[in-house]
């Protein structure tokens, strides 16, 4: 994580310094973005840096696009969506599969 605060505080643009720098984390249902979110954010340089991103086991807890701010100096925000999957004609099999280990509904 602090690897990815470096690079962040590296390739900076001054251009946005008035508004902060947003940036989207976004990916498959149940693969941790939420969890990433609040990792980043336990090794920055906030006062208050207590998980902000709701995180659990169970399928679809994002259900809508949040901010969450990341670093203060220099102003950053990540913003977290749900779940995506590529459209697809999914296998019934396969889709069965995917909802067993709960990776969709």
């Amino acid at each position: 994580m602090r690897k990815i605060i470096g690079v962040l505080r590296a390739n900076y643009d001054r251009k946005y310094e008035k508004v902060g720098l947003w940036l989207a984390i976004c990916g498959m249902p149940n693969v941790g973005k939420s969890s990433i979110i609040n990792q980043v954010r336990m090794v920055s340089d906030l006062e208050n840096k207590r998980g902000a991103a709701k995180a659990t086991a169970s399928v679809a807890t994002t259900k809508g696009l949040g901010g969450f701010k990341i670093l203060q100096s220099p102003l950053m925000f990540l913003v977290d969506s749900p779940g995506v999957m590529v459209p697809s004609n999914i296998h019934p099999e396969i889709g069965l599969k995917l909802a067993l280990i709960g990776l969709i509904k």
